[in-house]
């Protein structure tokens, strides 16, 4: 053996190993990457709507504890919306401190759910907002406010936080099998 093919030899790999290595890992990352992305997505599709959830269980203890009513507005689209509490009266989150509770501002945005869009928040009566009540904590102001806020994830999955006249809160989705299935929202 020539003493240039030993050294060669030691080396480990020869070309076309690392080649056929690299495309291989290349092939592994085109798939894995796209599953990735739409699990971020998932999981801040997930994340809107639970915080609308738990909003509406803030704005319900507020409400109680403070004895007025405590609203949540809703202003919902695909690429820019936002919603507001506001413990005196129907807000609009899009006008700097017009949503606040306790005199602090309110204000949750799709700045905090990038690539979630909101479909829809509609209430009984046809408005997008809801309002608790002092007495018993019920979605209701001059009339029941029960209704439901949709969020849609760039894949086109959705799901929806739906608040009943009793103040129970819960999650459907016609696309995301581990949620209560429900027809997609109808347009406005």
């Amino acid at each position: 053996m020539e003493p240039h093919e030993t050294s060669i030899n030691r080396l480990g790999f020869s070309t076309i190993e690392i080649l056929v290595t690299i495309t291989v890992l290349a092939i592994l990352a085109s798939i894995a990457v796209p599953m990735l992305s739409d699990l971020i997505n998932r999981q801040r599709l997930k994340g809107a709507a639970q915080r609308v959830m738990d909003d509406y269980r803030e704005a319900r203890s507020i409400a109680l504890t403070s004895n007025h009513h405590v609203y949540l507005s809703f202003v919902p689209g695909d690429a820019k919306w936002c919603y507001g509490m506001d413990d005196e009266t129907v807000c609009n989150c899009q006008v700097s401190n017009d949503c606040t509770v306790n005199g602090k501002e309110f204000v949750v945005s799709n700045d905090n759910f990038p690539n979630v869009a909101m479909l829809q928040a509609r209430f009984a009566g046809g408005v997008a907002y809801t309002s608790f009540d002092p007495d018993r904590g019920l979605p209701k102001d001059n009339g029941m406010r029960n209704g439901t806020v949709w969020f849609q994830a760039p894949n086109g999955e959705q799901l929806a936080t739906v608040l009943s006249t009793t103040s129970r809160i819960r999650f459907c989705s016609p696309t995301l099998t581990e949620f209560t299935q429900c027809a997609a929202p109808t347009p406005n």
